[in-house]
């Protein structure tokens, strides 16, 4: 039989047509729904994290994230499925590539719109980290956790083991993450200075007797 859509793959193998009337008006999900921290697949979130969390001790031990050996991940199984694309080749390709995530996290301690470009996926550093990162997948790991680790050249290893991820139900985004989210992808259109006029008109919207406004509030 010929597939005709993407949805028909996974819809084969895992009868997602029937899992989804499973519990029909019982169960809502919406309320499950969260706000993602990071602009690639939701599924390596977990991993994500971690690797910014030995970002960030790295550097405080004075660390150079340059000087890695090896990365390792243990993961939900559908990390593959869905982000096992070793060398992504443009900015789209990157979010769907655990490797690429990995090699940012590390370098940069961050994971926003400006480390998912075409240019950044071309990173010659970031190509040569992303190369050290080798990823294995558990049954036994929930799809909002993973097992993180980093050697150094210089023997030094670090190891964090994200339980529930930021932005996951358990550990969702405070306003102060939120915001800063909105000004790092609004800067990329309208410029930082014009994305804060908008955060300030947005944040006090309920209060608002006139919507028409909040256009003008952060206007060149």
């Amino acid at each position: 039989m010929q597939i005709t859509h993407h949805i028909e793959i996974h819809e084969r193998k895992y009868n997602y047509k029937y899992q989804s009337v499973l519990c029909l008006g019982e169960s809502y999900r919406l309320i499950y729904n969260t706000f993602k921290p990071f602009p690639c697949d939701r599924i390596i979130h977990p991993a994500i994290d971690g690797w910014i969390q030995i970002h960030d001790k790295a550097k405080k031990k004075g660390l150079d994230m340059t000087k890695i050996a090896n990365v390792t991940a243990r993961t939900h199984p559908h990390v593959f499925l869905l982000t096992d694309h070793p060398e992504p080749k443009t900015g789209l390709e990157g979010k769907f590539s655990v490797y690429h995530a990995a090699a940012i996290a590390l370098l940069y301690g961050e994971a926003t719109p400006k480390q998912f470009t075409d240019e950044a996926v071309q990173n010659k550093t970031v190509i040569a980290l992303r190369e050290k990162v080798h990823v294995t997948k558990d049954d036994k790991v929930s799809d909002h956790e993973a097992f993180v680790a980093v050697e150094f050249e210089n023997g030094e290893k670090m190891e964090v083991h994200v339980e529930n991820c930021i932005g996951s139900y358990k550990n969702p985004l405070d306003a102060e993450y939120l915001q800063k989210k909105f000004v790092d992808h609004v800067s990329t259109q309208i410029g930082e200075k014009r994305a804060k006029k908008a955060l300030e008109a947005f944040v006090g919207i309920a209060n608002s007797t006139d919507v028409g406004r909040i256009a003008q509030a952060f206007e060149e």
